[in-house]
């Protein structure tokens, strides 16, 4: 769609252009402001991996150490092997325990899209595709973008003064929507553990493509969920709010956004980032937050396809919210 050399020249001198001025006047964008107060792993972003089968532990660790040892990803990085073995930079570091492996990230360095690729080449996962930036589409929306968006009304709950993490798995899945069916799974979840009693306003997170200017390059769309939602209806939900992806990752990527202090974490209830994996590993797998939630939830989903089209879905609840109201809380990463 919107394949054609004049909006292709329009969308590589827009990007050309924002490449320009966030190198020239060493700006930042705001999602990388937020992500850049990590010193340490104990302030990184966590992802850990828990096998069943010692066979697949261990092809899954020497692939990580095959990766640690690559000499393009280490240069991209500016970090050495050894560093990343002993915990001595600050952006990636790797443990192994008795069928356990434990990976902090530096989310400021290392995107989310970065990320899911090293996943999945841990894992003998095809790599996923990504969306690109297409400044043409995110324009042609903006102003009904922007108009959605001057709807939202800022979001107040009462908060605790430590994050709680909880997680949950579903096993063998069997749906013809696995996009939906994750994201209503998650969504019911949020909406029954925090006592909600009026529509939930949920964000979902999308990778787009790295950019040389852009550390984490994103979109998000922004729905109205409620609890009597189908799979059918969250499907044309998401459908209709699509358009959200390009206009929201064009604002990221614009220099003229960061003079400003709109943050969107706090118009939504939640936000939801999910990945996938192709997998016959017997695994649970699941990524924390860094820092204390903006939002009343944050939710990190792993899920693993297999290869009878069955799926597990991994999902790990962070929030500070004193909403937040589970008796049999499962803290995957203690």
């Amino acid at each position: 769609m919107y394949s054609n050399p004049l909006i292709n020249l329009f969308n590589n001198s827009i990007i050309n252009l924002f490449n320009f001025i966030f190198k020239t006047f060493k700006i930042e964008t705001l999602e990388d402001k937020f992500h850049n107060h990590k010193k340490n792993s104990r302030s990184m972003n966590h992802v850990k991996a828990l096998f069943e089968n010692e066979d697949d532990y261990n092809i899954v660790k020497n692939n990580i150490l095959n990766m640690s040892e690559n000499q393009d990803f280490l240069n991209k990085y500016d970090i050495t092997t050894e560093s990343i073995i002993n915990d001595t930079n600050n952006k990636i570091a790797v443990s192994f325990n008795e069928k356990s492996i434990n990976i902090f990230f530096n989310h400021y360095h290392i995107s989310g899209t970065a990320m899911f690729v090293l996943l999945n080449k841990m894992f003998n996962s095809k790599t996923p595709s990504f969306l690109k930036t297409n400044p043409f589409l995110g324009l042609i929306n903006l102003p009904f973008y922007l108009y959605e968006i001057m709807k939202l009304k800022k979001k107040e709950y009462l908060k605790n003064d430590h994050n709680i993490e909880h997680f949950i798995v579903e096993k063998n899945v069997i749906t013809n929507n696995k996009r939906c069916y994750l994201c209503l799974s998650i969504l019911k979840e949020i909406y029954t553990s925090l006592k909600m009693d009026r529509p939930m306003i949920a964000a979902i997170t999308l990778g787009f493509e790295e950019l040389p200017y852009i550390n984490n390059n994103l979109g998000l769309i922004i729905i109205q969920y409620e609890i009597t939602d189908t799979i059918e209806t969250l499907d044309d939900k998401i459908k209709k709010a699509s358009y959200q992806a390009y206009c929201s990752n064009f604002i990221i990527n614009c220099p003229l956004p960061n003079f400003y202090n709109f943050e969107i974490r706090n118009y939504v209830d939640c936000i939801i980032s999910s990945m996938y994996i192709k997998s016959d590993f017997d695994i649970k797998v699941a990524w924390n937050c860094a820092r204390n939630t903006v939002e009343q939830m944050y939710v990190g989903s792993v899920s693993v396809i297999r290869s009878n089209n069955s799926m597990d879905i991994n999902m790990n609840f962070n929030t500070c919210s004193s909403n937040y109201n589970n008796p049999n809380i499962n803290n995957f990463f203690k």
